[in-house]
């Protein structure tokens, strides 16, 4: 008995010091835990931690790499995207991981060390893609340490100009994690839909030396060629912003262009010119700055670039760095480049951006951002839309994301973060949705009967803003002021004056509604208070008084602008303001000193007549003057008839490069009986982005092309082109009629179409006597009907001119007659030229809706 309980208490015994020492355990391990966590950041400089920290990262890939073997029947490598192959000699990759600092260093572990030029090595390699070898320049890319430091990088390959990749110089191979894997693919769909350029992205797998590196998100370049590809007029600049705080801690980068680099450029100076930025920048600091943003900036593209921010929480596009402006030469205004948007959760009214900032503090541009935001967030179409591309790419790609075992996540962190990041979308969308729905509005009515004064102040929580639907007033009294003002500050006061008395003022009646959703809101609390006992660019939103009295030859009538029959002198340029109407009376003739210009910001109506034509031409007969533009006028038209213009050039104002003696951008306009001489530009006439109709005018003697059309529309008939030095008619993706036209004698093109110009159809024009009749090039595909075609080097010429289009161009020819031509047709590998039989009347009914019981060869009808 004693010996049993002498065993008894001896495990107890044992028993209760192992459960001491348990718990003991338990309770250290915890408190060394609870003081790593606490301390990690000073931790990891300890030397003794960092010695251990390769030992640690290679336990972490060892876990992912058990962790992903159990997707292994999950895993595919065929999943229908483009399959890159890098080739890069041994040595030269070890030249590469040389250039890069430790993943131990001091600098890299505090995230203090950005990518600089001195860990920009690059070297040789070949690039394999399907059957074609290109020889390339390689280097690792990345601002930050996770692009480079780990076993899966993000490369740049840079192509040689002559042979470049699908129309591309460079190529960016981003690491997916950075872009939170899918995040940046959407933020990049939403802006496509909301009418934002980008660059062409795509996930791709890599191949270096055979040793799959798993998925990448490729993206171009900003560059020229993506501008032309965008559409967007090409020569101008893209600038980029640097991380002003690397630089200087202090500064933003809107304190200076120093903090901004160009990633495309334009052309038209032989130094590097920030001039449109330092404008910008300069403009900023302007009291009035939010007032002149829209001749600047261009508002529509603002807006869209802010709401894929918001709608993905982000403030990436900072004070300090990841913006990107491209500046519109045709415009003469900024547009806003998504990139890197990355998703957080910021609501729209943490601003970040001190520009942003500016721009919305003006209730109008504020209003008209949340109006596009509601657009977007009101259908839920939206968001199902979005978050179908999001699982899609999931779907399709996450087979190869499984048998990456170089990348940084598990697949189970990986699953994870791509959950995570859906669902922040999803809860982003509704909150910002809901923002829309909540107004608390406090109001404090003031009274004084003796200036018959109501003062409303109100106190505004509302992310939307409210509009003074209605006022009534009691007692029979009228408002004499007006309502329907939009409030949205904290903090708004608004002043009525009215007619007749009010004795009750607890019986003033206040109507508010949601500026955005227009639904009513509902005033919390209402306090009553009887107190009865604020160079050229200036001149475009200037009055028409200060024009005036700037430029007396003019006269106002009617708030318009009048310059009466008579001679002139503009010894200077002259700059009409916006909003106004420039009327050019028959008989006037104006005479321009070397360099000067007339533009308007206005519609212009200069209607002369056969006998009282308007005249522009040079004062020096041995110098040009410079240019007459209409300028961001859209669809409110311009007249020009009976014009006479010769003898001009170019000009650059206001941030717009007027490229023609005539420049009609962004502007509609009808010309007839009208006639471009002796320009000494790149055209007689350039319009862009505009439509126009153009009939029975002359085109004769300008040193390079006759008429431009870059990006327009509309109808080119009855004119004629004598003796122009380059093209007759140059088209940039426009879609035009040419019709019952005769062009003669250009030095290069009768007629040049380009830049995959697609619904432009020539139709009975004759041909004559030029370098090439037609040429049809870089994607653009084109009918030349019933014309006649002669005594030219070439009758029609099909090429690509410009890899970025992919091929050439297609010409069909119906019904024409080819005539003493040295050669009829000519093309090259890339384009088709078709020379269908005479007779065809199907092609008068498919273009120009035209029956006809038969076709004859040659015109259709005389001219």
């Amino acid at each position: 008995m004693n010996l049993l309980k002498t065993i008894k208490t001896l495990v107890w015994r044992r028993a209760f010091w192992a459960g001491l020492f348990f718990i003991m355990f338990v309770f250290n391990g915890l408190l060394l835990l609870t003081y790593i966590s606490n301390n990690r950041n000073a931790l990891v400089y300890n030397p003794f931690v960092k010695s251990a920290l390769p030992f640690y990262r290679g336990i972490r890939e060892i876990t992912n790499s058990i962790i992903d073997t159990a997707f292994i029947f999950k895993m595919r490598r065929d999943i229908g995207i483009s399959q890159y192959r890098l080739e890069v000699k041994t040595s030269d990759l070890r030249k590469l991981n040389e250039a890069i600092p430790s993943s131990l260093s001091d600098e890299v572990i505090s995230g203090a060390l950005l990518f600089t030029e001195d860990m920009e090595e690059t070297v040789k390699g070949v690039f394999y893609y399907e059957d074609k070898a290109y020889d390339v320049k390689v280097r690792y890319r990345g601002e930050n340490a996770n692009h480079w430091t780990r076993a899966k990088k993000s490369w740049q390959i840079k192509f040689d100009k002559d042979t470049p990749f699908n129309g591309l110089r460079t190529l960016k191979l981003i690491i997916p994690s950075d872009r939170e894997y899918f995040a940046e693919a959407l933020n990049n769909y939403r802006a496509k839909k909301l009418g934002l350029i980008v660059p062409d992205a795509e996930f791709v797998q890599l191949y270096v030396n055979n040793d799959y590196y798993g998925v990448y998100f490729a993206i171009e370049d900003f560059s020229s060629e993506f501008l032309e590809k965008s559409n967007k007029p090409a020569d101008a600049n893209i600038y980029a912003s640097e991380d002003s705080q690397a630089i200087d801690s202090q500064a933003t980068i809107f304190d200076s262009s120093n903090f901004w680099r160009k990633e495309a450029e334009d052309k038209l100076f032989d130094f590097e010119n920030f001039s449109e930025l330092d404008f910008l920048l300069s403009q900023m600091g302007r009291p009035d700055f939010v007032d002149i943003a829209p001749d600047i900036i261009d508002m529509e593209s603002f807006y869209n670039w802010n709401i894929v921010s918001i709608l993905a929480g982000s403030g990436h596009q900072s004070n300090f760095g990841n913006m990107r402006l491209y500046f519109n030469s045709a415009k003469g205004k900024f547009e806003f480049l998504s990139w890197d948007v990355g998703i957080k959760s910021y609501l729209p009214f943490d601003i970040t951006n001190e520009l942003t900032k500016k721009i919305l503090s003006n209730p109008e541009y504020y209003k008209e951002r949340n109006q596009h935001l509601w657009n977007y967030v009101s259908d839920d179409k939206n968001l199902n839309d979005d978050l179908a591309y999001y699982h899609g790419l999931y779907q399709k790609l996450k087979g190869g994301f499984y048998s990456d075992f170089k990348k940084h996540d598990s697949n189970i962190g990986f699953n994870n973060r791509v959950a995570y990041d859906r669902d922040r979308y999803v809860a982003l969308f509704n909150q910002i949705k809901g923002l829309f729905s909540n107004d608390e509005i406090d109001l404090n009515i003031q009274h004084n009967a003796s200036q018959k004064l109501v003062t409303l102040s109100f106190d505004i929580n509302s992310f939307a803003g409210v509009t003074l639907e209605d006022v009534i007033l009691p007692d029979g009294a009228q408002l004499t002021s007006s309502i329907g003002q939009y409030l949205f500050n904290n903090t708004e006061v608004v002043n009525l004056n009215y007619f007749g008395t009010i004795e009750d003022i607890s019986k003033i009646k206040i109507n508010l509604v949601n500026a955005i959703t227009k639904e009513p809101v509902e005033i919390n609390s209402i306090q009553l208070s009887d107190v009865s006992t604020f160079a050229h660019f200036d001149e475009i939103s200037q009055t028409v008084d200060d024009f005036i009295s700037m430029y007396p030859q003019f006269k106002k009538s009617e708030n318009n602008i009048i310059l009466s029959a008579g001679t002139y002198v503009f010894n200077q340029d002259v700059v009409a303001p916006k909003n106004t109407l420039v009327r050019i009376m028959p008989g006037t003739t104006v005479y321009f000193a070397p360099g000067a210009s007339f533009v308007s910001y206005s519609p212009v109506q200069a209607k002369g007549t056969s006998s009282q034509p308007i005249t522009f031409r040079r004062l020096n007969p041995d110098e040009p003057w410079g240019s007459f533009g209409i300028l961001n006028n859209n669809d409110n038209k311009s007249l020009l008839e009976y014009v006479n213009i010769d003898g001009g050039g170019s000009d650059y104002i206001n941030g717009v490069f007027l490229s023609g003696m005539a420049s009609i951008y962004y502007s509609d306009v009808a010309i007839s009986n009208s006639s471009f001489s002796g320009s000494a530009s790149d055209d007689g006439l350039n319009v862009k982005y505009g439509n126009v109709t153009a009939s029975g005018n002359i085109f004769k003697e300008n040193s390079a092309d006759g008429f431009d059309l870059d990006y327009a529309s509309g109808e080119i008939s009855n004119n004629m082109f004598l003796d122009n030095g380059n093209d007759g008619i140059d088209l940039s993706g426009s879609s035009v009629l040419i019709k019952n036209n005769k062009i003669e004698r250009s030095g290069d093109k009768c007629i040049s179409i380009g830049e995959r110009t697609i619904n432009t159809v020539v139709f009975n024009n004759i041909l004559d006597n030029c370098h090439i009749g037609v040429e049809v090039k870089d994607g653009s595909i084109t009918p030349i009907i019933n014309s006649i075609i002669k005594n030219n080097d070439i009758g029609v010429n099909a090429y690509m001119k410009k890899a970025i289009y992919l091929t050439g161009g297609t010409a069909n020819v119906y019904n024409s007659v080819f005539e003493n031509n040295q050669t009829q047709t000519q093309k090259d590998e890339n384009s088709e030229i078709q020379d269908h039989s005479a007779g065809d009347t199907s092609v008068l009914k498919q273009y120009l809706d035209i029956d006809a019981n038969q076709a004859p060869a040659g015109l259709w009808e005389s001219f």
